[in-house]
Order: C-alpha cells, then sequence, then structure tokens
C-alpha cells in the first residue's frame, strides 16, 4: 500500500469499516511511514474529542479569527508546483480536511475548559520560568496557543517536537490526564517544549527545558527560593488563589512546569500517579 491510497483509507480506519484484510494492509503501511501515522492519529484525536468533549458554545471573534489564520497558514505552505497540481483531487480534499480537523480539536479544546469561570495569571514578561509558565497558560486557555501536534499518542507527539529542541522531551505518568497536544518554542535562544494535557474539566499545561539553562540565569531563570526548595525535596509548589496550582520538579537534565486550575493534591497526585 502507497501513501496516497494508505490517505484514502485513514477515516474509514479510524471510524472501524475497514475490512479485515485492508485493515492489515493499512496497519503495516502506516509503521513504516511516519507522515501517514501523524494523519492517522490526528483523525483519531479528532474523533475521540469530538465524541468526548462536543459541546454547544458561541466562539469568540478573536479565537474564530486565530483559527481561520491557522487554516489559511495550512493552505499556504504548500508550494505551487506542476507535481503539486497533477495530485488529485482526493489528496487536496484530504489535506484540507486534517486542516480543518486541527481546528476543530483547538474549538473544543478551548470551549471545553473555558467554560467553567477562571481568574488570570497574568505576569511580567521577565524571564522567570514561573511566570512564563502562568502566562502561557493563559494563553493556552485563550485559545491563542495552538500545538503543533494533537494526537494522545506520547510517541507521535514526541516524533514533533523532537527535532525542534536538543534534549530529549519527558512524557510524565500524568495519571488520569489525556495528552491532547505539544509545540515547542524559543524564549530568546532557549528552547522550550510544551504539552497540553485534559484532567477532567482542566486543562493541565506543562513546559520544560534544560535545567542548566536555568542555573546560567541568562534568557530563563528561577529565583534563588525555587531553586533551593528543589535542592532541598525535589519539588516546589506556588499556589494562585485557593484552586490553581503550579508545580516544578527536575527530571533528569530537564526542569519541569505544571499548572492547573485544580487542587495542589490532585495536581500532585496526577503527576506521581497516586491519585
Amino acid at each position: 500500500m502507497k501513501c496516497q491510497e494508505a490517505l484514502e483509507c485513514i477515516t474509514d480506519a479510524a471510524g472501524g469499516n475497514l475490512s479485515a484484510e485492508r485493515l492489515t494492509q493499512f496497519q503495516k503501511h502506516i509503521t513504516q511511514c511516519t507522515q501517514c501515522r501523524i494523519e492517522y492519529d490526528l483523525e483519531c484525536a479528532t474523533k475521540n474529542v469530538v465524541r468526548q468533549r462536543l459541546r454547544r458554545a458561541n466562539p469568540p471573534a478573536a479565537l474564530k479569527e486565530s483559527i481561520s489564520h491557522a487554516l489559511l497558514q495550512e493552505l499556504e505552505t504548500a508550494p505551487i508546483t506542476p507535481s503539486l497540481l497533477r495530485r488529485s483531487a482526493m489528496w487536496l480534499s484530504r489535506r484540507t480536511t486534517l486542516a480543518i480537523s486541527f481546528g476543530l480539536v483547538l474549538v473544543i479544546l478551548f470551549f471545553y475548559v473555558s467554560s467553567n469561570p477562571r481568574h488570570r495569571h497574568t505576569q511580567p514578561n521577565d524571564g522567570n520560568m514561573i511566570h512564563l509558565t502562568f502566562n502561557d497558560y493563559d494563553s493556552v486557555l485563550d485559545g491563542k496557543f495552538l500545538p503543533a501536534g494533537t494526537s494522545s499518542d506520547p510517541t507521535t507527539i514526541a516524533t514533533v517536537l523532537q527535532p525542534a529542541v536538543d534534549f530529549p522531551v519527558a512524557f510524565p505518568p500524568m495519571h488520569r490526564c489525556s495528552l491532547v497536544g505539544g509545540k515547542c518554542t524559543h524564549y530568546c535562544k532557549s528552547q522550550l517544549a510544551h504539552l497540553i494535557y485534559h484532567l477532567g474539566n482542566n486543562v493541565v499545561y506543562l513546559v520544560q527545558t534544560r535545567y542548566s539553562t536555568l542555573c546560567k540565569g541568562s534568557e530563563l531563570m528561577l529565583p534563588d527560593s525555587v531553586r533551593q526548595q528543589l535542592d532541598r525535596t525535589g519539588w516546589y509548589f506556588e499556589s494562585y488563589g485557593s484552586d490553581c496550582n503550579l508545580a516544578v520538579w527536575v527530571k533528569d537534565s530537564l526542569i519541569c512546569c505544571a499548572v492547573a486550575d485544580v487542587p495542589k493534591d490532585q495536581l500532585f497526585a496526577s503527576l506521581t500517579q497516586d491519585y
């Protein structure tokens, strides 16, 4: 089975509508083709989120604009070449469908979370890793922080993120959490990997970078009190109101920061699998 044929099978495979023989051929192909595997995982993630999370809501104008912009970028990134023009209408339709599915996942993620009243966590943009985590969390909840890849499979997300950073992206146990997606960014010259999870009706946002980057205190830094607490106990917690908590810990060579609008014990338990 070739890529074009596999792409034709993705929707039926995700819906369980392929014959046994066809499914065997399809599964063999996606184990060998990373790109088709990513598109299949995206299809499955979209179906799962729609089935589990969809509810009626009127999206704000800012979110509509950001999704429209993402869709336009998706359609404009492919160069117009003779080979592209010779591709079948199915291929073009497939890419458009994937772009729309990607946008739909983001819309559902936003409304599933933001339907609950919440406070804001706005902090100064001063290179403090704690402040950066709170600010990015607000961007996630506002629908402004769009994942580069969406999947519930850590292996698939790692395939998307790993080429963009020079450290191994860590996927904590995250007990009772469902992976939604992730992306990589830079803060000045510091590389950051971001992961987004669902925990019940809430989002857990996690950002990580090399711990050595923060110890240098160049672009990104941790306050001395945070580093001292990490050295003593391995963990640092900070509360923002009664039910908003941030956890910081060191995993191998990485510093990890997670924040969610949930009680401290629930967040800690989700990170340690004791909940």
